[in-house]
């Protein structure tokens, strides 16, 4: 696990957690927030309730009254609640021991998904994946995150040896299963540098470390993402992909696929929308609970029938 790490009086802390709950249907707003001033954001569904709590992590302590002020805009525009905040320190030995509680082993598809502190053994047959605890959120419990393995599960037979970038990769998860799934190099790109540090720190962890490049990019915007790509992958938020469709079209090499997540099943038409306007077509939707799935491909060159569509429900 690699932390950075401050002191402040007599605590050594991991950093400083913001945190407050929403209903569902403002989660991508107050989420947007917090996009290039956090360390890193995630968010936790609190069981049996559509409402959600958002966690916001800062390596430094962050200014509550701008944080408040930030927030009562949104819940202005949306005709919502302005939330209650919390803002608390976090010592080292509290954020690890607290993070190892909340990141049981479990499995997605074939994937098993553990930290290295887990001493269960691996179930036969599985794909392993070791991720750590760190400060980029992306454990693959949450419902787009685990409906992206399931997607890549379900490309493995169609796809041989192909050129794979994970778009807003936070810890290198989907990058990770990518590469050990199909033996491939793959590209992991995120605009937060402290994701791309993340992302590399578990590839080595997975014994990856040469075929898992970083990139510090916002979208395709590093001139060495120019592709083309046969997978990518993209769990971000549904504007960003909205805003991401021609570029990412026009990457992706013919008869290439498309994962996008972070998006609620409400959102799926406008993001669809965009994409199909672009000449790419739905071969897939994973449902898991709120949260939507899609997997789009673009037309394969001339003699090559496109995959029939197909709804899964996780």
């Amino acid at each position: 696990m690699q932390l950075e790490r401050f002191v402040s009086g007599d605590a050594l802390l991991a950093g400083w957690f913001v945190e407050f709950e929403v209903p569902l249907a403002a989660l991508a707003a107050f989420s947007e927030v917090f996009d290039g001033v956090a360390d890193a954001v995630g968010s936790v569904e609190i069981e049996a309730e559509r409402r959600w709590r958002i966690e916001a992590f800062f390596r430094t302590e962050p200014d509550r009254k701008r944080i408040v002020e930030a927030l009562a805009l949104v819940a202005a525009g949306g005709g919502w609640v302005v939330p209650a905040v919390s803002l608390r320190p976090e010592p080292v030995s509290d954020w690890v021991q607290a993070t190892y509680r909340r990141f049981p082993p479990f499995r997605v598809g074939r994937f098993f998904v553990h930290g290295s502190h887990t001493r269960e053994p691996e179930p036969s047959a599985s794909i392993p994946l070791t991720i750590e605890a760190a400060v980029a959120f992306g454990s693959g419990e949450h419902g787009s995150t685990s409906g992206c393995l399931l997607a890549i599960e379900g490309l493995r037979p169609r796809l041989r040896r192909p050129r794979v970038i994970d778009l807003g990769c936070g810890s290198g998860i989907l990058a990770i299963a990518a590469a050990k799934a199909w033996r491939v190099r793959v590209s992991a790109a995120d605009n937060d540098p402290v994701a791309v540090r993340t992302a590399r720190d578990n590839a080595r962890v997975n014994g990856l470390g040469r075929r898992l490049r970083g990139w510090v990019s916002t979208g395709f915007a590093n001139p060495g993402l120019a592709g083309p790509y046969d997978l990518v992958l993209a769990n971000i938020l549904a504007k960003p992909l909205i805003r991401l469709a021609r570029p990412m079209a026009a990457r992706l090499a013919p008869g290439g696929y498309a994962i996008l997540a972070g998006l609620l099943v409400e959102q799926e038409r406008l993001v669809l929308q965009a994409y199909r306007r672009q000449g790419l077509a739905l071969a897939q939707r994973i449902r898991r609970g709120e949260w939507s799935t899609l997997v789009l491909k673009r037309k394969a060159a001339a003699g090559r029938p496109a995959a029939a569509s197909r709804l899964w429900r996780g």
